[in-house]
This record gives C-alpha cells, structure tokens and sequence, in this order.
C-alpha cells in the first residue's frame, strides 16, 4: 500500500516538562555556537548579564558560561568525548540479537562474486529457512511508562530544536555565522540533545556492539544502514552524540523530500542542510522511481556536502522496508558515490527498530530494545560487491 501522509505518528501531548531547559539553552541570551572541530571557530557576541550554567555530560560538558576576558561576554561550547579506553568499552558491551552472531566465512571487504546471482532473492530465501529472534517484549504496564516517555522525549527534543533552529536562522541573516557553520553546530548540538534526553526519558535501550570500530577520521566516508522505520533518523542522532562519530566530519542525511511536510522537522532539515530526493510515491509494487531534475541537484549537493567537511549517510533500500527484518532491494548509490570521492564505506546494522515503531503498526511499543552493530570501514572492488557485502552482514541472522 502506499504510505499515507502521518501515518504511524505519535498523539503527542503537551509537555512542559523542558521548557526552562529550553530557555536556558536556547533563549535570547544563547551566546555562540561551536564545533568540537579545530577548523571551526567560536563564536561571540555581547549579552547583558547571565549566569554561569553548565550541564555536563560522559566526558566533556555542553554549558553556556560567562568568557574570561570579557564579563559581558557569554559562550556556548560542546566539548569533545575524550578516546574511549578499551577497559570503559569492555564494560559497556552489550549483547547483540542472534542473528548477529553468525560467523561469517569471509573476511570484511573479502572478493566480489562474480556469479552474477541476485543477491536480495539469495537473502530472501535463505532468510524464510531461519528463525526471527524478536527482542523482549513489554507488559501492558511498561507499555504505557514508555509511551509516556516517548511523548516527553518528543516534546522536548521538538522543543529545543526548533529553538535552536530559530535563533541559529537569525544569526545566519545577521552575518553573525555562516550556513556551513551552521549546519555543523545544528548537527552535533542536536546529536548530543537526541543522546542525552535518552537519558531523562529511556523510552529505547540503545545495545550497541562493534563501538571499537569506531574512529574519528580527516578521511571521507559514507554511512550506510538499512532501513525499518520513522524512527532510524532519530536512533543515528543518538549514536552520533553518544559516540561522536561526526566529530571531524559531521553527517548528513540523504531523505525523501516528503518529509518537509511535518513542521518542527523541516525546520531541522534545512538549519542543518540534510539533502533531499523526490521520488514518487509508488508503492511496494515497484521500484523507486526519482525525478530526474532532483536527482541531478541530489548529487551536486552531495558532493558540496564531501568537499565542505561532512560525510553522507545512505539507506541504500531507499524507503522504508515494510517486510523487516528481511532487508528490501538495495541500490548501488552509496557505492558509486565513495568511489567518486576515494571515500570509506561504514556499515551499520540496526534490529529491533521495527518492533518500537513501523510503517503497518505505528508507535505501538511492543519493545523497547534495540540492537546496533558498526563495522569496520570497507573499500570494494565493483558495486556487485558493494550488494553482496550489504546483504551478507546486516541481512544475516
């Protein structure tokens, strides 16, 4: 069927529960913006008076605090997460879902297949001879705690991106920043936000697995995931600040320009200068169809988005895959892309996501858990292999 406008959204009520945090953050004495980068400067600009206020987070602190050489001058600084030690990361590792747990025969980035056999219908066939391992399922009474959670978190992390947004627009329109700086202090402010309401209100449980692989590098990469439900955009912001994958090259989205129509989120594609795509709603039936003219626009905005500082993340199924777990056709564009521009592939898997929220049941909170994996950037020989790799580790369970 094809999707229809709002479907599977959350009845969000109002929630005050922010709001002073919201002020205090984003106010009208919101004094500068910074990136954790070197190459970024920070940015100034008088305020009256204001009270020191530091909200500190695992290894580093995002506060406004008054400057030291001048009292009338106030900043906004996010500091960087210092390396983890190997100790820290043994004992944050969590389990993964089973289906992870197949030892693949090939080593990562192995030889391409040249057999030239569909690779999706391989996955879909070996994928109806193998049990779905579905992660705990709630009880009626911490399905509604979550769905509490969920509405609080929504409220908020609405709340204070649209308001970082607003202010972060009129100093665009004063010359006080540039639009890449800003883009770069919306990605990693909203990024940490998304971690850190998680906090406050646990309506998911992040399990992540291959956080070793990791690493903060000059060098451009793409991201690629699968793609399961409404929420995928939301759990990668929270991986980017929990583990500041874009501290020296922010990330950008590739998304379909339908989802300009939902307000609050507009506001965040553009202050942070996600790219879009339009493609035609089609359906399930056939395969995406993009319009021309996008598509041209869709790859000139991308390379800008390399050669400016920041890496992409593809979701090579293209929409959401309404038969997941089972992964749906993938396409060759992340692949063509990095070898455009000599850059790494990342993968990274998600399970799970489905279960909290998708395109036939909506936000119905049957679980709460998700699993992540990252592994190790990869290079390939031809896009025949690009498919092969993304089908063989995150479509095997």
């Amino acid at each position: 069927m094809p999707r229809r406008r709002g479907e599977g959204g959350i009845g969000v009520r109002r929630s005050f529960v922010m709001l002073p945090l919201t002020l205090l953050l984003c106010g009208r004495h919101l004094a500068a913006m910074t990136a954790t980068s070197s190459t970024t400067p920070k940015l100034k600009f008088r305020s009256h008076s204001f009270p020191s206020i530091r909200v500190m987070r695992h290894g580093g602190s995002l506060g406004i605090g008054k400057s030291r050489g001048n009292t009338n001058l106030v900043t906004l600084a996010v500091a960087p997460v210092p390396p983890r030690i190997e100790e820290d990361r043994m004992k944050r590792k969590q389990s993964i879902p089973l289906h992870w747990n197949q030892p693949h025969d090939k080593k990562m980035g192995g030889e391409s297949d040249k057999s030239g056999k569909d690779h999706h219908k391989t996955h879909v066939e070996e994928a109806k001879r193998l049990e779905y391992v579905h992660p705990p399922i709630l009880s009626a009474y911490d399905r509604q705690i979550t769905k509490v959670q969920a509405a609080a978190y929504g409220t908020s992390f609405s709340l204070i991106t649209l308001l970082w947004c607003t202010i972060t627009g009129n100093l665009q329109k004063l010359n006080l920043i540039s639009t890449t700086e800003r883009q770069v202090a919306t990605i990693r402010f909203v990024s940490h936000l998304a971690d850190k309401l998680l906090k406050i209100f646990p309506f998911l449980q992040v399990k992540v697995s291959g956080d070793e692989n990791i690493s903060a590098s000059d060098r451009p990469s793409v991201w690629v995931a699968n793609h399961v439900s409404e929420l995928d955009l939301l759990v990668f912001l929270i991986l980017e600040g929990r583990y500041d994958i874009g501290k020296n090259r922010p990330i950008k989205f590739l998304y379909w320009n339908e989802l300009e129509s939902y307000p609050i989120l507009s506001h965040f594609l553009e202050a942070s200068g996600m790219i879009s795509v339009e493609m035609e709603d089609t359906g399930f039936e056939v395969d995406n169809q993009y319009k021309l003219r996008s598509l041209k626009n869709m790859y000139r905005a991308m390379d800008e988005a390399i050669q400016n500082g920041f890496d992409l993340a593809i979701l090579p199924e293209g929409r959401r895959n309404q038969d997941a777990p089972v992964l749906a056709k993938a396409f060759p564009g992340a692949y063509k892309l990095a070898k455009k521009h000599d850059a790494m592939i990342n993968f990274l898997g998600t399970h799970g996501i489905q279960d909290v929220w998708n395109m036939k049941d909506g936000y119905h909170t049957s679980s709460k858990e998700i699993s992540v994996r990252f592994w190790p950037a990869m290079k390939f020989a031809d896009k025949e292999h690009f498919i092969q790799c993304f089908y063989e580790y995150l479509g095997s369970w």
